[in-house]
């Protein structure tokens, strides 16, 4: 019989499925996947979960802190009888030693109904009212007693609320809690604190997806079962928990994480992932492990990472993940946008034994000063940010500089001869600024900027757009740039964008390095790229960021014209 050649006449979509069944099932015989089991409260999933955090305690050893008793933190929650016969109550560690759990989680958009103040501590330390608590809390408290756990660490019931002083000494000590808790817990379905995490899931699958496909199945003796096809591929990193600046660096920081998320209940760890049910391949948490893996295990007694470790290939993905995660997270207090990264960063800082500046290391500093916004245009948070920095901006961004490739010649064009950090609070450098400067020297050649024209491009996609730039001097003339661009597009007044970018005006071209493409490189073609930042003049003595931008045209070295000379940027 003589088959027709399949002619494919427009693109089409192919999909992966898996088969699985379930349990009961006479197909379970022969395929080993099983549907998630949606029941994530049920006593099947408690053992699981059991067999899962005891498997890894055991025989993990790139999971463990140390082989001793870790220190409790200040205060944590004693859960008192494990069968909840009694309520728990808040104690005063004062240094003892025990295994505890962390519960990693949304609190929503306004304060909690219960939390821990200077009022309410002396009652919590005899009772706290459970039937009083949001659900997500209430759900902590039963899942910990389930793992056989006495004390459990939740930051609204154990850091004073009311207390600026409280928070400051307990937000700086958040990477050893998550890092030697026993377990974190993390509600990462939940969109705030009164969702809950327990109920059974019903409709799990995704939209984009639809149900799993049922469909008979003759096994080998004859029997007729059913199994279920469902896509391949399904990313975790799409739940709700994981859209928030502060728990990024809860789950990266933690060693195991039982994660109750919006379809099944799933086990992350330094080892690898594993999850109660569904597909068993095809996943990827392409930032947590490997970030786990580079810092965390390496922090342990058994691996120090000395100071000639920090250039190592790990470590600056590691560090370039750490940013694209991050910055594409929202925060409701403008002040968390720096805030809510400090603890990842004190740990970073271990291995890196480099100066933080602002979002950046001093090993980086020039090629990451080449960052881009990737994601929406939004205002700037309404704190104190200097604009160099990647924090000044509400949006995603990627540093944009692997010079891995060795195929490529790199040359840096500018030199950091000075900075200066002046944080909020003193001893916290990762923390809020009162002001910063970032002192450059190298070429700078100035342009006449058509703000008009940029708009055109402004919000078409994609983000990078050829934008035209007219010479203020006979200097410099830059015919094509490819220009990712950091400001909103309708600059309001008395705001710093409208300081920043007026109309039209004068621009000054800052190089930063160049790059030589080697013939036949992709669709590349050969020869140089000078990157580099645009920036405006804001007083006598100071400038702004407010552009990155590669060019690629023959005159880049009209960039380059001319004597170096030292600007500081704001």
């Amino acid at each position: 019989m003589r088959h027709s050649r399949l002619q494919v006449s427009k693109p089409c979509l192919f999909i992966l499925w898996q088969r699985l069944t379930v349990v009961g099932d006479p197909v379970s015989q022969h395929i080993h996947g099983r549907l998630a089991n949606r029941d994530v409260g049920s006593e099947q999933s408690f053992n699981t979960a059991r067999k899962w955090l005891n498997d890894c305690v055991n025989n993990h050893e790139e999971c463990r802190v140390s082989d001793t008793t870790p220190i409790l933190p200040t205060r944590v929650l004693d859960l008192a009888q494990p069968n909840g016969s009694k309520n728990p109550f808040l104690w005063i560690t004062e240094g003892q030693s025990a295994a505890y759990a962390c519960l990693s989680y949304c609190w929503g958009s306004g304060p909690q109904p219960v939390m821990l103040t200077a009022e309410t501590i002396k009652g919590f330390m005899t009772e706290i009212p459970v039937a009083k608590l949001p659900q997500t809390i209430i759900d902590a408290i039963f899942t910990a007693r389930k793992l056989g756990l006495r004390y459990l660490w939740i930051d609204s019931l154990c850091i004073l609320q009311d207390s600026p002083e409280d928070k400051d000494v307990e937000v700086s000590r958040m990477s050893q809690i998550y890092n030697i808790a026993h377990v974190t817990i993390s509600a990462a379905n939940g969109k705030d604190c009164g969702s809950g995490f327990l109920a059974k899931r019903t409709q799990w699958w995704r939209e984009t997806d639809g149900p799993p496909i049922r469909l008979p199945y003759r096994c080998p003796e004859g029997i007729i079962g059913s199994i279920y096809l469902t896509p391949h591929y399904r990313p975790l990193l799409l739940e709700p928990l994981h859209s928030r600046v502060w728990t990024l660096q809860e789950h990266v920081l933690s060693r195991r994480v039982l994660m109750y998320g919006m379809e099944q209940l799933v086990w992350i760890c330094c080892h690898g992932i594993r999850k109660d049910g569904g597909v068993s391949k095809g996943h990827s948490i392409s930032l947590l492990n490997p970030l786990r893996q580079q810092l965390l295990v390496d922090m342990s007694v058994r691996r120090k990472i000395g100071p000639g470790s920090t250039s190592s290939d790990s470590t600056r993905t590691a560090w370039s993940n750490l940013v694209e995660q991050y910055s594409c997270r929202k925060q409701t207090v403008p002040a968390d946008r720096v805030n809510a990264l400090s603890a990842a960063l004190s740990i970073f800082q271990r291995h890196m034994q480099t100066k933080y500046i602002a979002g950046f290391w001093r090993q980086w500093l020039i090629p990451d000063l080449l960052w881009k916004r990737v994601g929406e245009i939004c205002e700037r948070p309404a704190i104190q940010l200097p604009s160099w920095s990647w924090l000044s901006v509400n949006s995603e961004v990627t540093l944009g500089t692997d010079d891995s490739d060795k195929r490529l010649k790199w040359t840096q064009l500018a030199t950091v001869v000075g900075y200066n950090t002046e944080p909020t609070k003193r001893g916290n450098p990762f923390g809020q600024l009162s002001g910063a400067y970032l002192a450059i020297r190298g070429h700078c050649v100035s342009a006449d900027l058509d703000w008009d024209q940029l708009r055109l491009f402004h919000d078409d996609p994609p983000v990078k757009a050829i934008r035209s730039f007219y010479p203020c001097t006979n200097l410099v003339t830059l015919d094509s740039l490819d220009a990712s661009y950091d400001l909103p597009r309708a600059a309001l007044p008395g705001t710093v964008e409208a300081q920043a970018a007026p109309s039209n005006g004068i621009v000054w071209c800052r190089a930063i390095r160049a790059v030589a493409f080697p013939k036949g490189l992709g669709d590349i073609p050969s020869g140089r790229v000078i990157q580099g930042i645009l920036l405006k003049k804001t007083s006598a003595d100071d400038f702004r960021r407010i552009v990155c931008f590669d060019s690629y045209v023959g005159r880049e070295d009209r960039l380059l014209i001319g004597p170096k000379h030292e600007i500081r940027i704001v």
